[in-house]
């Protein structure tokens, strides 16, 4: 009943929702539709909710689908993506809830543009912001930051910063220093 609450809380924020109540029902919608983010209890009868990450987190097909485990309980859960899956306790508040669904849209949008470069004003994003997304994406190239006079520029390769540049100053010191930007 809860569930279905909360697929009415969705479907009024506006998002496409699909509520089932077992694993089973689970695999067989994440494998059919082009479904784009998970919320599953831990307890799910019939395929519990990691048996369920793991044959999705397994499958080519679903493999990239970013999960919301819910539980009353801490839990360790093998294969987890830290920065790609996210771990609730009960309970949880709706809008907590709404806010880790829009992140996870964000990041699969990010994803979306086919190797694509991302360009534009990004000047509504945070610089920390931009840098999750190219880490979660596992993007690659020059990331330059202009503010005022000062130009910076962040290498990533793979996801991962592997340096920095600030004028004459590079590294972490140049990177801490882009943070306060």
């Amino acid at each position: 009943i809860e569930r279905d609450k909360f697929a009415e809380f969705l479907d009024a924020k506006g998002f496409d929702s699909i509520s089932v109540g077992d694993g089973a029902k689970a695999i067989e919608i994440a494998l059919k539709e082009a479904v784009s983010l998970i919320v599953v209890d831990l307890t799910l009868p019939v395929i519990s909710g990691e048996r369920l990450f793991q044959i999705l987190k397994n499958n080519p097909k679903s493999a990239k689908i970013p999960f919301i485990f819910l539980s009353d309980a801490q839990a360790e859960i093998r294969g987890f993506r830290v920065g790609t899956d996210v771990f609730l306790m009960k309970p949880f508040k709706w809008e907590e809830m709404y806010g880790h669904i829009k992140r996870a849209e964000l990041l699969k949008g990010a994803d979306s543009g086919g190797g694509k470069d991302i360009q534009g004003k990004l000047s509504q994003m945070s610089l920390v912001d931009i840098l999750q997304i190219l880490h979660f994406n596992k993007k690659e190239g020059e990331l330059s930051i202009a503010s005022d006079d000062k130009i910076a520029v962040i290498y990533i390769k793979d996801g991962n910063i592997y340096n920095a540049s600030l004028g004459e100053v590079e590294r972490e010191k140049a990177l801490y220093r882009l943070l306060s930007w």
